[in-house]
């Protein structure tokens, strides 16, 4: 400990009974830095939830992209199986439950009939 005069010590910051020397000394609380570019108020998501909505979109961009040839296609897929659900069903129940023959049943007659239609063939019964 160094010695001081006794007229020139203080008491210390706490105003408590001992001299300020008694005391670890305390450093001052200086303000922390400022930042280059402050943070703005729509900047307070932290960067995970940033990170993870950039490639959100990024794969939601991807998708459509392979999907968008294919538009035609997935319409007229979804417009199918809209229509024939209540016939697969129906035919489904007469096959006694059996799901999958009755899906064979209508792929084939599907095929078929577009088959004939391709191929120019004509019956003639």
């Amino acid at each position: 400990m160094s010695k001081t005069n006794p007229a020139t010590r203080t008491l210390c910051r706490a105003d408590c009974s001992q001299r300020a020397e008694y005391h670890r000394p305390t450093r001052e609380k200086t303000a922390p830095p400022r930042a280059l570019f402050p943070p703005q108020a729509h900047d307070r998501r932290p960067a995970g939830a940033r990170f993870l909505f950039v490639l959100l979109i990024a794969s939601l961009l991807l998708v459509g992209a392979v999907a968008w040839p294919l538009a035609s296609a997935l319409l007229l897929a979804a417009v199918l199986a809209v229509v024939l659900d209540p016939l697969q069903h129906r035919l489904a129940s007469r096959l006694r439950g059996r799901q999958g023959i009755a899906f064979r049943v209508l792929v084939v007659a599907w095929c078929s009939s577009w088959w004939d239609r391709l191929s120019g063939a004509r019956r003639s019964w």
